[in-house]
């Protein structure tokens, strides 16, 4: 495999705008492949911790202060638990899939999608005898967001706010000294986005016109 460095994926990526302004298929698919194959997590879904606790510091002072130690553990679990459901992208997008509970399926992309709040919930004596010692409500936003369901044709238009079918905020509880973050989500979102590839025909239970990667 080809080895780069940053410097040279910044000189590819100035060849594919060419390329594809010139409509040069050839050098178009060489340095494509280049770049897969060897710029790595500059291209490839970053690392959903970083971007979640990054994107989490940016609100983080007006709201009520939190233990650091504590924050971290919060934002490191949620972190786990969304990078199962979404892929975060280098471009600030985040995307998933949306697999309906009757079928079908609604391809989902947000701007900016962070956590928002994390608010510390009373534990009652009920709770305590089921052995969780701490609760957490942790909210959700991002700038737009948009869709491709399961009978469209195309995207829709980009909207304010985020996707109605996911959960705004999360629980998050310690239970034998671990804390696990639950989404409560309907139906089942999984990552996807970048594993999806225009196609002449849907299958799968897949947004129309699109197909999995390989297929």
């Amino acid at each position: 495999m080809i080895s780069v460095d940053e410097s040279d994926c910044m000189i590819i990526g100035e060849i594919l705008l060419e390329s594809l302004m010139r409509e040069n298929a050839a050098i178009w698919l060489l340095a494509a492949g280049v770049l897969c194959g060897s710029c790595g997590s500059s291209f490839a879904q970053m690392n959903a911790s970083d971007i979640i606790k990054r994107g989490f510091a940016g609100v983080a002072a007006g709201l009520r202060p939190m233990p650091a130690r504590e924050q971290d553990e919060v934002l490191t679990v949620v972190a786990e638990m969304l990078s199962k459901k979404i892929s975060f992208h280098p471009d600030g997008h985040a995307s998933s899939i949306h697999y309906h509970q009757g079928g079908g399926a609604t391809r989902v992309e947000w701007k900016d999608f962070k956590v928002v709040s994390i608010t510390p919930q009373a534990v009652t004596t009920a709770d305590r005898a089921n052995g969780i010692t701490r609760r957490y409500l942790v909210g959700f936003g991002c700038v737009a967001s948009r869709t491709w369901g399961p009978k469209a044709t195309n995207w829709s238009e980009w909207r304010n706010g985020g996707y109605l079918l996911f959960p705004s905020a999360i629980r998050v509880e310690e239970m034998s000294g671990k804390l696990v973050a639950t989404l409560g989500e309907r139906g089942q979102f999984m990552r996807g986005g970048g594993a999806i590839q225009p196609a002449s025909s849907s299958g799968g239970g897949l947004p129309p016109g699109m197909k999995r990667a390989g297929q």
